[in-house]
């Protein structure tokens, strides 16, 4: 039988107490099998008051399933001395989705914007390049609304 790390996650001194006046909106983006490991790197990144990127966590995870973001986002919250983020910035992940909604229930959870119009591109390209103005009306709906109400007047 072999041995293998399955689940792991790293926090130092420095990214705690930062994440204590931080913790307003974190980016959460899975990179996938770029580490030498071939395990999906989730680092938990922050701004502060400077504008400045923090790092207040990393995990490498075996499977991207929701026991895996469950496991991941507690482990998190666990070392956070149980302070949940204000806001969440994601990818589109509906295991992702599954584990934030269990973790951290009360935190408003976004999609990243680049995310959004990536996959607007993927599905409507065609649509959009034989119609430059709504294109932009897209791109200007998702940048400029603030609320659902605004989005879905745009």
């Amino acid at each position: 039988m072999r041995t293998r790390v399955r689940n792991m996650y790293w926090v130092d001194g420095a990214a705690r107490r930062a994440y204590k006046h931080f913790r307003d909106c974190i980016s959460f983006d899975v990179t996938y099998l770029t580490n030498m490991y071939k395990m999906p790197c989730a680092p938990f990144i922050g701004i502060n008051n400077h504008n400045q990127s923090l790092q207040f966590g990393c995990g490498l995870m075996r499977n991207e399933d929701t026991d895996g973001y469950t496991w991941l986002f507690k482990t998190f919250l666990e070392c956070m001395d149980g302070l949940a983020p204000m806001n969440i910035i994601t990818e589109q992940d509906f295991s992702m989705r599954a584990g934030i909604e269990e973790v951290f229930p009360l935190a408003v959870h976004r999609r990243c914007r680049w995310h959004i119009i990536k996959k607007a591109k993927e599905r409507l390209g065609p649509f959009f390049a034989d119609r430059p103005e709504l294109h932009k009306a897209f791109e200007l709906c998702v940048d400029h609304s603030l609320t659902v109400e605004e989005f879905e007047w745009s």
